[in-house]
């Protein structure tokens, strides 16, 4: 009875503590949705969105890339030409698929803008991936035909023959290993800038595919729709308070939806001119931002560590940033960036496919974002965290609802699926058994249904929401999510199909968590042809950091392997007397963990 008294007393305090805060928010949140509404009713194009640029700024700069500038005009004659000629050529129409295999670059986006205008969807391939990962992201989205960058013409060549499509190249011609591929420069160079649509574009059209390992297996091809994409321009806009003014400062990959949506989004929805980087670089960071006078970025939290790992300069506070937008910062990382460069971190959650977004805009250290407490009573934002099990299945009540958490207590964060551009879920291609695999049904009440997912997050008593762990089939290293089953699958197939369990562990100072198999086996491995294996057919970031060596593992009623125990036990030797092994990033080979190396890991002292 009194501890019930206390604790309804407790959250009265804690909500009115929050009005202030909560109510801005409410407002903000609303203004949004209001805005776009209207982009919902009139469901245009993001093409359309930026016409409406072109016509009011079309001399400001869009783009500056390695000392060369692209206007919003430019680059909108340039996408036309794109247009014209994959329309008139290779009878391209809407509804088609692309496949873009290209590292960052301006031409990137004119690409991909160019085929949104003809209703062409264009999936974005990731530019590390090979062989069997490569193959399986480019078949899945059953494109027509390939571009990809000549910087990355051996990788495509390697695949070739198993994806059976015409490709086009984009650059400087190096090595030439597919002569029969045309350029694609020279291709557009023979088509007119002026481009008149042959089918409308609507905003509920899908724009892209944009790969997420999600928590269910292999990369899957997320649909990104043009209002889907036009809120996410709009959304971190506003939520940023940036304006037309600001110079946005792009390091990311352009394939991933952090740099290609809130990014690129900040230049071709709201406006701004953005300064793009082939790929990041902790040296020439600050020297670029000052040279351009940036004002905003984007990051993952690995960025964020990198620069703080930089000796002090002179130039640390002589830039004009204030802020940066992203994920994966921990408290003290984004207090030592604010402390050191003046830099305030805005921290997101947010997956590619989902509906769930949260913003940390009030300098909460550690903060994903918040959720007042009152929305367990009152719906003001389509989100909740939901008590589930070990196996991360929501638990139900008497009545088969689901259970919103109490403050304090790690829950499964859903989205409510409404017919709204910012909470439908528009799933994956080709694929309706991995979509509906993400649908949590009869959320709070019969026929309601959410997006899961598969994150844990934690709320505490002042609504701050915290980000606790992915618990599917997943880890992010490296700023790329690692799919244990693609892992896990290659390796047992380079093993002669021995069983193999992929699981992240944390190492000391570094973000995210480094990969780690077991093989289950009781008699030593041929670890260099393994290691040759790795190499060919997984991308850098989801090569095993540590390799264990075990006789078993626990497996569950339907022979899944239990992790729980692996995770747990980590790399530290002292735990078991498996041999285990690690990889020698200066040597570039696997050794033995030995008990100096591994208190040399854990004291930081040894480079992983």
């Amino acid at each position: 009875m009194f501890a019930k008294i206390f604790y309804y007393l407790k959250f009265i305090f804690y909500a009115l503590v929050n009005i202030p805060r909560d109510l801005k928010g409410a407002l903000l949140y609303h203004k949004i949705k209001h805005k776009l509404k209207y982009y919902d009713q009139s469901n245009c194009s993001l093409q359309q969105v930026f016409s409406d640029l072109v016509k009011t700024q079309p001399d400001k700069v869009l783009f500056h890339f390695n000392n060369e500038t692209l206007t919003f005009k430019q680059f909108d004659l340039e996408s036309n030409q794109v247009a014209n000629l994959f329309s008139e050529r290779f009878g391209l129409k809407k509804g088609d698929c692309v496949a873009l295999f290209m590292e960052n670059k301006p031409q990137f986006a004119v690409i991909w803008f160019g085929l949104g205008k003809l209703g062409v969807i264009t999936a974005l391939i990731n530019t590390n991936l090979r062989q069997r990962s490569l193959t399986h992201c480019i078949q899945v989205a059953k494109p027509k035909l390939v571009i990809y960058d000549t910087e990355l013409e051996e990788a495509i060549t390697q695949v070739h023959a198993d994806l059976k499509l015409d490709l086009i190249k984009h650059g400087e011609i190096k090595q030439n290993l597919n002569q029969k591929a045309p350029r694609l420069e020279d291709l557009v160079k023979q088509h007119s800038d002026n481009f008149s649509a042959k089918e409308e574009v609507k905003g509920s059209d899908i724009l892209m595919y944009i790969y997420t390992s999600g928590t269910t297996g292999l990369p899957k091809p997320a649909i990104i729709k043009h209002n889907r994409y036009v809120a996410g321009g709009f959304s971190f806009f506003d939520t940023a308070k940036l304006s037309k003014e600001d110079v946005f400062y792009v390091t990311l990959p352009i394939y991933h939806s952090n740099a290609g949506i809130i990014g690129l989004g900040a230049g071709l929805v709201s406006g701004c001119t953005l300064v793009l980087r082939k790929k990041f670089s902790a040296s020439n960071f600050w020297k670029d931002a000052i040279k351009y006078n940036c004002t905003v970025f984007s990051y993952v939290g690995e960025i964020c560590r990198y620069l703080l790992n930089q000796p002090p300069s002179e130039i640390d506070k002589m830039h004009k940033i204030r802020l940066c937008i992203g994920n994966g910062t921990r408290e003290y990382i984004s207090r030592d960036f604010w402390n050191r460069f003046g830099v305030k971190c805005y921290e997101i959650y947010g997956a590619t496919e989902g509906n769930v977004v949260l913003v940390n805009n009030v300098g909460k250290f550690g903060a994903c974002g918040y959720i007042p407490l009152m929305n367990r009573f009152i719906k003001i934002m389509p989100c909740f965290l939901i008590k589930m099990d070990e196996n991360l299945e929501p638990i139900r009540d008497k009545n088969g609802f689901c259970i919103q958490c109490e403050p304090g207590e790690k829950g499964l964060i859903v989205g409510l699926i409404q017919k709204t551009t910012k909470s439908e879920f528009s799933g994956y291609a080709n694929s309706s058994e991995a979509t509906n695999k993400k649908i949590i049904d009869n959320l709070f009440r019969a026929g309601q249904k959410a997006f899961n997912t598969g994150d844990v997050l934690v709320q505490d008593w002042n609504g701050f929401v915290y980000f606790v762990d992915r618990l599917g089939d997943t880890f992010r290293w490296k700023g790329e999510n690692v799919s244990t089953l693609e892992v896990e699958d290659a390796i047992s197939k380079r093993l002669n199909s021995i069983e193999v369990a992929c699981y992240g562990v944390e190492i000391p100072g570094q973000e995210g968590k480094a990969g780690m198999i077991a093989i289950i086996t009781s008699s030593d491995i041929d670890l260099k042809s393994l290691q040759e294996g790795i190499q060919k057919d997984l991308p850098q970031y989801a090569r095993p950091v540590f390799i264990r060596l075990t006789p078993s593992i626990e497996h569950t009623g339907s022979l899944k392997a239990v992790k729980k125990q692996l995770v747990q036990d980590s790399f530290n030797i002292n735990l078991f007397n498996d041999k285990t092994f690690y990889f020698d990033t200066k040597d570039q080979v696997y050794k033995i963990l030995t008990q100096q190396v591994y208190e040399q890991i854990l004291n930081q002292n040894f480079k992983i």
